[in-house]
């Protein structure tokens, strides 16, 4: 138990929130980049990975975050913690509008007709445009949580 002893509740938390979307994204998206379109067992195949993904995330964080409040001792929020989710939070969400927009350009130039063959995408569809905004989420997330890291660490 010495090992989290060096660290906050706080950032034990932000540090359990980046492992739970790596572990999350990386079961979802090998499981869905291994998913035949098109094909008769693909919706089924799909809701198992979804159901996977909430089981693994209700658990991971029920394990995870209940051991982490155990070991170590909760802090009250102060007026440097709200600075910190307040740059935070404006960071993850500069960067869910820029990912939304590179999404929507990318829909844009699919329906235009224009090529995009160089990063491999042919068709558009719904399943896929899904699966962009679930990276975006995850994507702002996890920038949100390394500003946390990263804003915690600059004030210590």
């Amino acid at each position: 138990m010495n090992l989290f002893s060096n660290y906050s509740n706080r950032k034990l938390n932000i540090w359990g929130e980046l492992i739970l979307n790596i572990v999350v994204c990386f079961y979802f998206f090998n499981g869905v980049f291994q998913l035949m379109p098109g094909s008769d067992e693909y919706a089924a195949d799909l809701a198992g990975i979804i159901i996977g993904v909430v089981v693994i995330a209700v658990v991971y964080s029920i394990v995870a975050f209940g051991l982490i409040n155990i070991i170590t001792k909760a802090e009250a929020k102060d007026e440097m913690d709200r600075i910190i989710d307040i740059r935070s939070d404006k960071m993850g969400y500069i960067a869910m509008s820029v990912f939304v927009t590179l999404i929507m350009c990318f829909i844009i130039s699919t329906e235009s007709r224009v090529s995009i063959a160089s990063i491999g995408i042919s068709e558009m569809t719904r399943i896929f445009i899904a699966q962009l905004l679930l990276m975006t989420l995850v994507a702002s997330s996890t920038v949100k949580s390394l500003s946390r890291l990263y804003n915690y660490r600059k004030v210590m």
